[in-house]
């Protein structure tokens, strides 16, 4: 029977890196983004936070450029180079374009939690798909603005569980 322990890391701050922005694919300079949100990552992936959004160079010894309306970050500039060097050599491993999960802990090391390929939206070369209207009459639209982690529609029926019991 295999084991299998795993560390948990108390965060004092995660994120996400994209190693190629999507709002900048396309374009004469593509971007690298490393988001950032003061404790767990979870803060982020559920949208009860606004990350710190920190743009970098995807050049050898990455660049910050300056943030706008960020006056202060939990992430500093230094740790921020640090994580967009991890994330164009996990880019240059795997090949494609990446959606990385990070941490730090409380003491400054920094971890790499997972790493995908990095789902974005159509390129500059590649045509927008068709978009269909949907008729919000009998389905009002429950939440509205935030920034966008996965972009797509889902749809089909939803199940509330509330214990191990319902699944």
């Amino acid at each position: 029977m295999a084991v299998m322990l795993m560390e948990m890391i108390d965060a004092r701050v995660s994120g996400v890196i994209y190693t190629q922005t999507p709002e900048s694919r396309g374009r004469d300079q593509v971007l690298l983004a490393v988001y950032a949100v003061c404790g767990l990552g979870q803060h982020l992936v559920d949208g009860s936070s606004k990350p710190d959004i920190h743009y970098l160079t995807r050049e050898q010894g990455p660049r910050p450029l300056a943030p706008e309306g960020m006056e202060k970050s939990c992430l500093s500039p230094e740790t921020a180079v640090l994580l967009a060097e991890w994330g164009l050599r996990l880019e240059a491993l795997f090949g494609d374009p990446l959606d990385i999960e990070w941490c730090q802990d409380k003491h400054g090391n920094c971890y790499i939690l997972q790493a995908r390929p990095l789902q974005a939206g159509p390129s500059a070369a590649q045509p927008e798909p068709a978009v269909r209207e949907v008729d919000y009459a009998d389905n009002p639209v429950l939440l509205e603005g935030g920034v966008t982690a996965s972009a797509g529609v889902g749809t089909g029926p939803v199940f509330v569980i509330r214990s191990e019991n319902e699944l």
